[in-house]
């Protein structure tokens, strides 16, 4: 289970519980005298934490699918580098060369990015 699923389950819950809460205090209200004001300030903070965990639940959401894709882009550059007769000093010096506006040296061998 990832870190994601772990914090998932519990929004997803949090939002049923939620859903529940608000359809027994609208049938509630339907049935029975209830104090408006009462009613509304209950009401009113459950839309509240709803949306929060909903929120929350869907940042999750595009966080795992943004993983995802990247985790596909690593997957194909490893395996275009397993199978590929081009040696890896190649791709090395391409991405060298398209990223040589942030490279420097101190000297000798070692190259150095600009932040």
């Amino acid at each position: 289970m990832s870190e994601l699923d772990k914090i998932d389950a519990p929004l997803q819950n949090e939002c049923e519980l939620i859903e529940g809460a608000i359809r027994k205090i609208i049938s509630e209200n339907a049935c029975s005298p209830f104090d408006q004001e009462d009613y509304l300030r209950h009401y009113n903070e459950l839309p509240k934490r709803y949306d929060t965990a909903k929120n929350k639940f869907e940042e999750n959401k595009t966080l795992r699918q943004e993983r995802k894709v990247r985790f596909e882009q690593l997957t194909e550059f490893i395996d275009k580098l397993e199978y590929s007769d081009v040696l890896l000093a190649e791709y090395v010096g391409t991405i060298l060369h398209s990223e040589a506006g942030r490279l420097y040296s101190l000297g000798g061998d070692t190259l150095h990015l600009r932040r």
